[in-house]
């Protein structure tokens, strides 16, 4: 209150000018008295100062803190791709909020004390360093920039975020660049924010964007929305309360990136770069002044001490940096700055201690000063990013619902549930809370597996198909095809239990409530085609085996060519003798009602429906529908009595790698490929299989 006595004189206008003179002449003269460097060292600490024995000291130290940093900021970015360490676990939450605990007493009761103490320094003038809290108003100051910058910081991000959101619906990313209207190929398009390759995707970071244009300007089929085709509703497991979804417009095909999740990515970069200058600056202090230090009396205890702080703030600003989803690159830059900083601060200050004074009161001031501030910027980033973030949400962590199902019926999409609830993105309006509109996609692929095929997909996630939930969606995006594995359901509980775990990890999988079972493969077709109606609106479905090498993007491209016909048949068409014998393979129970010789229909390994075609079976009832023995042969015995229009595709069934097969496999020596497991693998090293160009659709 002296100081502001001091002040309050000034204001009396009788004597205003002397006043004001004086004081400013008075006030200059001790701040310039304060920057000078006479040593107020103590002569008590010249008892402890050893300098080689610090200088030993100061090397355990630097290695310890660098240790710990490293261990610190790594098992929060490391840990994130596994399940006990995921940023949205209770596990995590708890050692986050234990480290914003450490951080948040680090400034109040470390970094605010020695500010304090430097500030008040006997060897500093009392006036005006005595006369006022300068610690405590240095901190409040910087506590108001950091509320700034944080404000201003997450402003300029998402008005940013929102202007390259904005610019890709105006543009359309399926219309994104010119295209020509007769093949409906789009020019490659850059693909900046994923760091993998999917099928097609050039070395340069390119994608081949096939058919979408076509699919956006040749969309003609009316397909049945709301209660018509199904609700679409989010579920979750053991909790299902249906909501009905009954609205009857358009959708356009969106996995909206956006919303609350949008948000929250940009909340979390601000307080990540904001978390990391605060700790940054504190730690540049601290390293400083233990590598100016010579008494080992003094650097012996901090040793246990800088490492724990070290430590646990790494964790913290880890986290912040998990959630926030930088980069690889940059979270690497930003984890190495931190973990670098304590022990080069130590480094330089060891370097200067022959010259530097730290005892001066030039030292004292700006030591203190710089103190108050990170003091300020690590209680705000503590109180408010980080505990009060955390704890504000801790109810719904404790109440975590299962993870959200997307089902129609008993049939169950887990790649959309799996995006539903990451942080990657959102399906469907927020405002519809929860209700999710059917995907429009140029075309469906149900790729066929059982419970024993673990080998087959293992190999399939290797080579064309994409191994993981970012890659699919890559995959969807760059051809307009959605893929998922389509498996029924079994009665053995170990066979489902693997399923499980196998859907945990890859979330790749459509559900049908079937038997799964080789003799009942025309009742899981049928399934299928129901399933896949109801879940996605599309303009071809593709039933394939988990035993063919696919070229997604010539498949698209085939799909994208306009069709006068909307009851179409696609697939490598054959005929042949029935087999009426039990002993022999393809023996067919009902052969009587056919006659010699099969009708004309496609090989089983790969074919592709029309919407039309599929949405008069998805209205079937299952027992109206006659079922042969061999799946192929059923659908091409539906075909028959619909009036379709065949389109024999030889590309299709190609039993090698040529510039324009779009599915291979050993035809006819086995129905799909020999030895699949193996053999996809092969394929997929031979260059004309897996890097040969996309071509244009033909007029076949």
């Amino acid at each position: 209150m002296l100081f502001i006595e001091d002040i309050w004189q000034l204001l009396c206008l009788d004597r205003f000018g002397s006043k004001t003179r004086l004081f400013s002449e008075s006030f200059l003269r001790s701040v310039t008295d304060s920057m000078s460097n006479t040593s107020c060292q103590s002569s008590e600490i010249e008892v402890c100062r050893d300098e080689a024995a610090a200088l030993k000291l100061k090397l355990i130290v630097i290695a310890s803190i660098l240790l710990a940093g490293v261990a610190g900021i790594a098992i929060p970015l490391i840990g994130r791709h596994r399940k006990f360490l995921r940023t949205d676990g209770s596990l995590f939450v708890a050692a986050k909020a234990f480290a914003a605990g450490v951080i948040l007493a680090t400034g109040f009761v470390h970094m605010l004390s020695d500010g304090t103490d430097a500030l008040t320094d006997p060897c500093l003038p009392k006036y005006p360093w005595s006369k006022f809290p300068f610690s405590g108003f240095f901190a409040m100051i910087a506590s108001l920039i950091t509320l700034l910058v944080d404000f201003v910081g997450t402003q300029y991000y998402e008005r940013k975020q929102a202007l390259s959101r904005g610019s890709t619906e105006d543009q359309g990313w399926v219309g994104l660049l010119e295209a020509d209207s007769e093949t409906g190929i789009v020019p490659v398009a850059e693909g900046k924010d994923w760091n993998g390759k999917v099928f097609g995707e050039e070395e340069g970071g390119g994608m081949h964007i096939v058919g979408i244009h076509a699919h956006a300007a040749h969309h003609r089929h009316s397909h049945p929305h709301g209660q018509d085709s199904c609700d679409g509703l989010l579920r979750s497991r053991g909790h299902e309360h249906d909501r009905g979804h009954g609205q009857g417009h358009g959708h356009g095909h969106e996995h909206g990136f956006g919303g609350g999740d949008d948000d929250n990515g940009v909340r979390h970069v601000v307080v990540s770069q904001i978390l990391e200058l605060g700790i940054v600056s504190h730690s540049i202090i601290i390293g400083l002044s233990l590598g100016i230090s010579q008494s080992p009396c003094t650097i012996k205890p901090l040793i246990a001490a800088l490492s724990f702080h070290q430590f646990f703030e790494g964790f913290a600003l880890g986290g912040c940096i998990s959630q926030a989803q930088f980069k690889t690159l940059s979270a690497t830059i930003m984890a190495c700055f931190f973990a670098l900083t304590t022990p080069a601060g130590i480094g330089i200050g060891t370097a200067i201690a022959s010259f530097y004074n730290p005892y001066s009161p030039a030292a004292l001031v700006i030591e203190g000063i710089l103190d108050s501030l990170s003091a300020g910027i690590l209680v705000y980033m503590a109180l408010v990013d980080l505990i009060a973030a955390d704890f504000l949400t801790i109810s719904a962590i404790r109440r975590r619902q299962p993870l959200p199902v997307f089902r129609c019926g008993k049939s169950e999409d887990t790649f959309r549930a799996f995006y539903s609830s990451s942080v990657s993105g959102k399906l469907g309006d927020g405002n519809n809370e929860g209700l999710v509109d059917r995907p429009k996609l140029l075309g469906f692929v149900g790729i066929q597996t059982g419970f024993e095929s673990g080998g087959r997909r293992s190999a399939l996630r290797s080579t064309w198909f994409p191994s993981d939930p970012d890659g699919l969606l890559r995959l969807e995006q760059a051809t307009g095809l959605g893929f998922r594995f389509v498996i029924g359901k079994s009665k053995n509980v170990k066979k489902m239990a693997m399923l499980e775990k196998e859907i945990e990890k890859y979330r790749d999988f459509m559900l049908i409530d079937v038997e799964e079972e080789y003799l009942k493969l025309p009742y899981k077709t049928l399934a299928f085609f129901k399933a896949a109606f109801k879940l996605f609106e599309a303009d071809y479905y593709v039933k394939a085996d988990d035993d063919i090498y696919l070229r997604p993007d010539r498949l698209g491209t085939l799909l994208a060519k306009e069709r006068s016909h909307s009851l179409t048949y696609i697939g490598c068409m054959k005929k042949g003798p029935v087999i009426t014998d039990p002993k022999l393979k393809w023996y067919e129970k009902s052969g009587h009602l056919i006659g010699n010789e099969y009708f004309l229909h496609a090989y089983g390994p790969i074919y592709v429906l029309s919407a039309e075609v599929v949405a008069s079976l998805a209205a079937a009832r299952n027992n109206s529908l006659r079922m042969f023995n061999n799946e192929d042969v059923t659908i091409g015995s539906w075909m028959l009595a619909m009036n379709v229009h065949y389109e024999d595709n030889r590309a299709i069934c190609d039993p090698r790698c040529t510039p324009t097969s779009i599915a291979v496999w050993d035809i006819p020596r086995c129905s799909g490929l020999c030895n699949p497991a193996s053999k996809l693998k092969e394929l997929h090293k031979i260059g004309m299989c897996s890097k040969s160009p996309t071509l244009p659709p033909d007029d076949r």
